[in-house]
């Protein structure tokens, strides 16, 4: 033990130092970044402490970056840990480039300079590929028809043109290669240069209008001619006096994220990286510190190479209330150790546990492959200031960790479906890390996560098949998947679906229930933490679909509106299976410990808490708004309102045993209570989404004129709403974004165990006291005994 505690000590001691001078390979000087990829083998992930923009797009081959476009737009791949902070010094950039045959004539290939700009956040930067730079940026790069050109990246315009000599281009255009780079003198002063073999053209130094931009650096090209190796990059050099670091923030390394979840003797961790198998050479081990017995323990994970994950599942030592641990890598991706570290407690830090509740991460900034920086909210600043003030014991995210349709287009198509899903996941990861280091951490899937706008589950089946002719004539062609989704079960095929799902929910205590019959993977669970009792219920998976009724659906939707609502009943429907509305019972009726609140997390409300124009027609596929149109109830069945009867059957298990629901989805905030079959009135807190795309109202008309008090939704069930948190047309800037009432949840219960106070936050917050909080709360719920 002593031989361990003393290595483990030198190399906790070493991180300090190691951040004032990161070590990367062939490192000339202080103020050199040099980068080959001579020791990493072939792979999607550039390695070292590069962002890709997408994983689709680049590649390394025979220890070269390749260019190799899956679809045709702007790529970038970003430095991480350095940017560009001072206008005013010496800069120098560089990169050795080959261009394939049969490449588009008029493809670029190059770096960026500046890209995004000092003022904004370094994460933010990372993302400049498709849509111009927001700031003052330049392009620098070599086109095929023979010219290094300095382009301005903000606009696109031409800043100095070199035409490259016959000899040069030859050499950019065979299997040696040619350089191609710039050098900035002071503040406006600049020359571009070729290099090949013992050959140098360069330009005369010449003044541009503004200053060196400042930002990201990144590798960069452009080509029409996609599905083929493009072009090469290899020794990318910087060199100079006006760029800095910083690790802490925005650094991509192996390791990009990590979460856990603890019991009072066992520890859960996933460690997410960056898409590399883990060879011979590579070790990723966890350091876990235990203060009281002063020793520290070595863990080795599991490792997983569909979702490129680590998972540790150990004990925990008995007499130790609080650990501290440590995440770690060694190997030839990266030489930089930059450990994710936090701590473990057994129980809620709080004497009034607190939980924060999030959902529905809409990507809304991302616009046609970039980002709309005049509506910017990644990443997600407003929710991390609340996240530290707060300082929850659990962090929960209800579903919709992805939208499938943001950054880029969907790719369904097997096997690259699996990268697009890791692209967008690894965003989520790298949006959240920070959050999740330092208390357990509940993920939970829902639709957008496997790919689809609404899950029917029916019992985790294979979504239909059929020819476009022998489906209702109601569905185009471009409704496809919507007629699958009404039929029931998944269309993305069961080892996307359970790569999905490990992905998000592998550090959850095990599943009930593990693997259905025809290999798909569950992961309701129950999980204790200090005086929480969770029930984490994923109640989509054996949902009954839509088409079971009798009549004409479409999306979820009756499409006769003449349709009430005992047409929608039928005994055979489900909503939750057999075998998990039997582990609920199982759960709810486990004695109740002293001071102890019982918590059920579940996709969507057990209602249908949305209304829209009485002459909402499902076939127009519009989002309901609040104007001078009489509204109506939704009958929605993609909410839990639907199946009444299964439904029913869930609730009437719990029955008036002390619990509260919470749940995600519907992307509007309310607190409401459900009833069941004998008036047991149980709380639910549906929380508000984090940036919905789909807008989401409830003010059903009624003689007072209020979205508040006892209704009755579309599908029979009573409802008494207590809160609500509307679009708001006056919401401030970006409206376009907030007038839609995105936020966050705050859940605090008391020392006994029988009340929880609810707040809702909205993104454009100023401090977290009452009266910022979204209209109507905070509400406070009492637990039954």
């Amino acid at each position: 033990m002593r031989i361990l505690l003393l290595s483990i000590i030198t190399l906790l001691g070493c991180t300090s130092n190691i951040k004032e001078q990161p070590f990367f390979p062939n490192t000339q000087s202080n103020d050199t970044l040099v980068f080959n990829w001579d020791k990493i083998p072939d792979q999607k992930w550039l390695g070292y402490n590069f962002w890709c923009n997408t994983i689709l797009d680049w590649e390394i081959k025979d220890n070269k970056v390749i260019a190799h476009p899956f679809i045709s737009r702007n790529r970038t791949a970003h430095i991480t840990s350095h940017s560009i902070e001072d206008s005013i010094g010496y800069l120098k950039i560089q990169v050795d480039i080959q261009i394939f045959s049969k490449t588009d004539s008029k493809a670029e290939f190059g770096f960026l300079v500046g890209a995004g700009g000092s003022d904004l956040d370094s994460k933010t930067n990372n993302f400049i590929y498709n849509t111009l730079s927001p700031r003052h940026a330049h392009k620098v790069i070599i086109s095929k028809e023979g010219y290094a050109e300095l382009r301005d990246y903000s606009n696109d315009t031409l800043i100095q043109q070199m035409a490259i000599n016959s000899s040069s281009l030859k050499h950019f255009n065979d299997t040696t290669g040619a350089t191609i780079g710039i050098e900035y003198k002071n503040d406006s002063l600049a020359r571009l240069f070729i290099k090949s073999e013992n050959q140098l053209q360069q330009s005369d130094f010449f003044k541009f209008q503004k200053k060196i931009p400042t930002g990201n650096i990144a590798l960069f090209y452009n080509s029409k001619s996609s599905f083929r190796a493009n072009a090469s990059f290899d020794n990318f050099k910087v060199n100079g006096d006006v760029f800095s670091t910083h690790f802490t923030t925005s650094m991509v390394d192996p390791i990009l994220a990590s979460f856990y979840t603890n019991t009072s003797d066992s520890l859960f961790v996933c460690a997410q990286l960056m898409p590399f198998k883990l060879s011979d050479s590579d070790s990723v081990i966890l350091i876990l510190a235990d203060s009281i017995n002063n020793c520290f323990l070595k863990f080795t994970g599991k490792y997983d190479s569909t979702s490129y994950q680590l998972n540790f599942r150990i004990p925990l030592p008995t007499n130790a209330e609080r650990f501290t641990y440590s995440i770690r890598y060694s190997g030839n991706q990266s030489k930089f150790i930059h450990p994710k570290s936090g701590t473990i407690r057994k129980s809620p830090i709080h004497n009034e546990a607190k939980i924060m509740a999030l959902n529905c991460n809409g990507f809304t900034f991302f616009h046609s492959g970039g980002i709309d920086y005049k509506n910017l909210l990644y990443p997600y600043r407003q929710i991390k200031k609340g996240y530290k003030i707060q300082q929850p014991d659990v962090l929960t995210f209800l579903g919709d960790q992805i939208y499938e349709s943001r950054p880029e287009v969907a790719i369904r198509k097997h096997p690259f479906c699996i990268n697009d899903y890791l692209y967008k996941w690894s965003i989520w990861c790298y949006s959240f890390r920070e959050l999740m280091l330092n208390q357990p951490t509940i993920i939970m899937t829902d639709d957008h996560d496997v790919y689809q706008g609404n899950i029917w589950g029916n019992g985790g089946m294979e979504a239909k098949k059929s020819p476009l002719t022998k489906i209702p004539k109601y569905y185009t062609a471009n409704n496809y998947d919507t007629w699958q989704q009404d039929n029931g079960g998944y269309f993305m095929g069961v080892d996307f679906v359970n790569m999905v799902t490990r992905s998000q929910t592998s550090h959850l205590p095990y599943p009930n229930n593990p693997v259905l019959k025809n290999g798909m993977i569950n992961y309701y669970t129950s999980y204790q933490y200090g005086n929480l009792d969770f029930l984490i219920l994923e109640d989509r998976k054996f949902k009954s679909a839509p088409s079971q009724n009798n009549f004409q659906v479409y999306n979820g939707f009756a499409i006769k509106d003449s349709i009430t609502y005992d047409k929608y009943h039928n005994d055979s429907f489900k909503l939750l299976g057999k075998e998990q509305l039997q582990f609920l019972g199982k759960w709810i009726n486990q004695p109740t410990q002293k001071n102890e609140s019982k918590i059920i997390l579940t996709q969507s409300a057990y209602v249908s808490l949305t209304s829209i124009p009485i002459d909402y027609n499902p076939l127009k596929d519009r989002p309901a708004k609040k104007d001078s149109t009489p509204q109506k109830v939704s009958p929605d069945m993609d909410t839990n309102g639907w199946p009444k009867v299964g439904r029913d059957r869930a609730l009437n298990t719990i029955g008036d045993h002390p619990v509260i629901f919470i749940s995600g989805d519907q992307h509007i905030g309310a607190v409401i209570e459900v009833f069941d079959s004998s008036q047991n009135s149980i709380p639910f807190y549906s929380v508000p989404a984090i940036a919905n795309t789909w807008p989401r109202i409830w003010w059903p008309e009624n003689e007072a004129n209020s979205p508040l008090g006892l209704f009755t939704d579309a599908f029979g069930n009573q409802l008494n709403v207590k809160a609500v948190s509307n679009p708001n047309p006056q919401a401030p800037y970006p409206n376009n974004i907030n007038y839609k009432s995105p936020g966050f949840g705050i859940i605090q219960f008391n020392k006994e165990g029988n009340k929880a106070d609810l707040h809702a936050y909205p993104l454009y917050f100023d401090a977290l006291s009452p009266e910022n909080e979204f209209k109507g709360w905070p509400q406070t719920v009492y637990l039954k005994n």
